[in-house]
């Protein structure tokens, strides 16, 4: 592990084991975490459960854990089956641990909560490590956030949900908020003392800000009178209206029109230089849009969507 790396496990370990991995994309929060559950294995017997946002991130985590002998948790297998042998396995001394690997909607299902209670129960410690922790902020996966786990992890580039405060309090009442911060500034400065190099490879960001339209304005406004009206709500189905109206509201900003003159004019300054380059976009109609600029621009693109697959296609 690097200097940094272990500085946080230090930090999570001096704030009684509970907090959240502020550390940009790429510096290694998955084996800084794994780290992390060999800590707590070493005290006692551990039911360890880590949420993930999609299948082939826990499938990655699966292979990071790989010697602890994880269970994968998603659909069509038959995990339930193989969760209650292993709470048998526990009570009759054959295992010390049980580790379970689970996208976060399922880790947020009763049927999960259930069988995670009864292998509590039968063990006391329980950590839960939440990958792409700003995720279980919404109301529909809060409920993967165990209130009986007495170790807590979070891990997230980004652990504040923009346009959901309620989210994000959520989150840093579970965890306790960031007990380490390393952020891309501090990615791309830091060296590495073996290698010399940084845990990132140099780039720029160059922010351009952009106004919304008298229009957009006025969505924006009005569904902010909404929000205001919900927000001290505690009960769940006015919670989920709250959430949606809170997605409605950020999609006004994701979707400003300004946005598109501005692609157009950086496209424009770009000029020759404009190859190799990713552009992201909120929707498919955002897409069709940017879609269009380039074309009058005469610039080569391709689309990549979900459409398209991850396979290349057989003639």
């Amino acid at each position: 592990l690097r200097d940094y790396q272990l500085e946080a496990i230090d930090a999570w370990e001096a704030a009684n084991y509970k907090g959240i991995f502020a550390m940009a994309t790429g510096t290694g929060k998955t084996k800084t975490a794994a780290a992390c559950i060999r800590k707590v294995q070493s005290k006692a017997g551990t039911l360890t459960v880590v949420t993930a946002p999609y299948q082939h991130i826990a499938i990655q985590w699966i292979k990071e854990l790989e010697d602890m002998s994880p269970i994968l948790v998603i659909g069509g297998s038959d995990w339930e089956r193989e969760i209650r042998k292993q709470i048998s396995n526990i009570k009759l001394a054959r295992q010390k641990h049980i580790v379970l690997v689970a996208v976060q909607n399922t880790a947020a299902s009763p049927k999960f909560r259930t069988l995670c209670d009864d292998a509590e129960e039968v063990l006391k410690q329980f950590l839960v490590v939440a990958d792409e922790a700003h995720g279980l902020g919404a109301v529909s996966f809060q409920r993967a956030l165990n209130p009986k786990a007495n170790f807590r992890l979070g891990l997230s580039a980004t652990p504040e949900r923009y346009f959901d405060e309620l989210g994000t309090e959520k989150l840093i009442d579970y965890f306790g908020g960031t007990c380490y911060e390393f952020d891309t500034k501090k990615a791309l400065t830091w060296i590495d003392p073996q290698t010399g190099e940084t845990p990132l490879c140099p780039y720029e960001y160059h922010p351009i800000f952009v106004e919304l339209s008298p229009e957009e304005s006025e969505a924006y406004g009005k569904l902010t009178e909404r929000i205001s009206k919900l927000q001290h709500s505690k009960d769940e189905e006015t919670l989920a209206r709250l959430e949606k109206l809170l997605f409605e509201r950020a999609g006004v900003l994701k979707r400003a029109s300004e946005k598109l003159k501005f692609t157009a004019t950086l496209l424009e300054t770009l000029g020759a230089n404009t190859k190799d380059c990713l552009i992201y976009c909120n929707d498919f109609d955002q897409l069709l849009s940017v879609a269009s600029v380039l074309k009058k621009k005469s610039i080569t693109f391709q689309k990549i969507t979900g459409e398209e697959g991850s396979s290349p296609e057989k003639r």
